[in-house]
């Protein structure tokens, strides 16, 4: 049998760790474990079932040698009689009894009014797959390691690996609210962070996007098109030059617009970031703005819905994301056109991306023009807030201004060019009174 009390209190109050995690035995199973941090844990190693098991005894010096000796002894008491330790320690813990949907369903609630509304949606969405998988009796103290990896394996066979990352992460994120609040107080280390590698590996997609190459073609489309809604030809312009989000675009209001100034102010409810932004106009922008104020300034919206609802709604409603993209497929540009590449509205940020950094414009006056947030250039640039980033009144304001320009005069060259491009389509025919068809009566402005 093991000698016991090998350590003295001198011996402990020495010992460090050399560069990695060592130990320092005191006997039947019990140990010091140093980490390289100058942190000192207690541990008892033990069998149970034909198995190894480590059971955690607390931090020195807050749990003495003495202590630990008597948690040990007991510990060992335990074994004898056939009891695992860290079961027991489970079964009697003061967060036994409490399970994972509802620790889930308090760590969620702890979150409202301190994120976005999307940000809550999504972890909402999540948390279903949590609720759905693990049942209202699963204890949190039950959660393993090995446990987790099946909820993986199962949600890997979902084939959502975007939603399944988060899932995961989410996971993590509970474990770690019930560690602070004492639900668990077990020391073992997060098992949805130890499975998390078991994650099917997803390579994010780039939205859908013309080649720079493609764009005289593409206007060309657009002047030629013969059934297209006036709200389209200007959209799918500002979406070009502006390179807004298009869910940012799509809401636009005439009252956050200033054609003076040649500024969109965008507000922060409309932005993913949820920090208002502000756009430079270019020229065109503000020619094409102009003339689309004369159709629907007397709306709020920049384009407003062009049906009517069948019931009143609380506030007033805006064309859709599957306006702009039915009318990128009239143009021929959703992928069953051969010769034509598939484009979408978020495209249009790409394919700013592609000819901005091609013609080696600055990457961050780049990333400010599409709103992008980077804390490391911030830093760099002496500013201490998201804030004053974002709305970019007073940081390259004027760099970006000049970029707007730069690209939207590159536009209008293949806008021009389009339009000298012979015309092969057919307009469309006339019914039996001479007559347009009464969707294509309406003539669209040209810009």
């Amino acid at each position: 049998m093991a000698a016991h009390n090998k350590l003295t209190q001198k011996q402990i109050e020495a010992a460090k760790a050399d560069g990695k995690q060592s130990k320092l035995t005191d006997g039947g199973g019990l140990y010091l474990l140093l980490h390289p941090n100058g942190s000192k844990y207690w541990r008892m190693r033990y069998r149970h079932g034909g198995r190894e098991k480590t059971l955690a005894l607390g931090v020195y010096p807050a749990v003495s040698l003495k202590q630990a000796r008597e948690l040990a002894r007991a510990a060992r008491a335990q074994t004898a009689a056939g009891i695992d330790p860290v079961a027991e320690r489970r079964r009697t813990r003061p967060g036994s009894g409490r399970s994972l949907p509802e620790i889930a369903r308090a760590w969620y609630g702890s979150r409202q009014g301190q994120r976005a509304d999307n940000t809550l949606e999504g972890d909402r969405r999540s948390l279903a797959y949590l609720t759905d998988y693990y049942k209202d009796n699963t204890d949190i103290n039950d959660i393993t390691t090995a446990g987790v990896s099946k909820f993986i394996e199962h949600l890997n066979r979902r084939n959502i690996p975007a939603r399944a990352r988060r899932t995961v992460q989410i996971l993590a994120q509970i474990w770690d609210y019930a560690v602070r609040r004492g639900i668990i107080t077990d020391e073992r280390r997060n098992p949805a962070a130890t499975a998390r590698p078991l994650l099917n590996t997803s390579k994010p997609k780039p939205q859908p996007h013309i080649r720079p190459d493609e764009l005289t073609d593409f206007y060309h489309a657009l002047q030629t098109a013969h059934d297209l809604h006036p709200y389209a030809r200007p959209l799918l312009l500002l979406a070009a030059l502006t390179v807004p989000r298009p869910s940012a675009l799509l809401s636009a209001r005439w009252q956050d617009i200033d054609l003076t100034a040649r500024l969109w102010h965008i507000p922060a409810a409309d932005m993913k970031t949820k920090h208002p932004f502000t756009v430079p106009l270019s020229d065109w922008a503000v020619e094409i703005l102009r003339e689309l104020h004369t159709q629907t300034g007397d709306n709020i919206h920049l384009f407003p819905g062009i049906r009517p609802r069948r019931k009143p709604a609380p506030h007033p409603d805006h064309i859709s994301i599957k306006f702009a993209h039915n009318a990128i497929r009239r143009l021929g540009y959703d992928g069953s056109t051969p010769g034509k590449s598939k484009h979408t509205m978020h495209g249009f940020r790409h394919l700013f991306t592609n000819i901005s950094l091609t013609a080696g414009k600055d990457t961050l006056t780049t990333d400010l023009a599409l709103g992008h947030i980077s804390r490391a250039a911030l830093q760099r640039a002496g500013f201490s807030s998201l804030h004053h980033y974002l709305t970019a009144d007073s940081y390259r304001l004027q760099e970006r201004r000049e970029l707007a320009e730069w690209y939207s005069r590159r536009h209008r060259q293949a806008y021009e060019a389009a339009a000298k491009t012979p015309q092969n389509k057919k307009p469309p025919e006339k019914n039996s009174d001479g007559i347009l068809p009464k969707t294509l009566a309406i003539k669209p402005k040209r810009y």
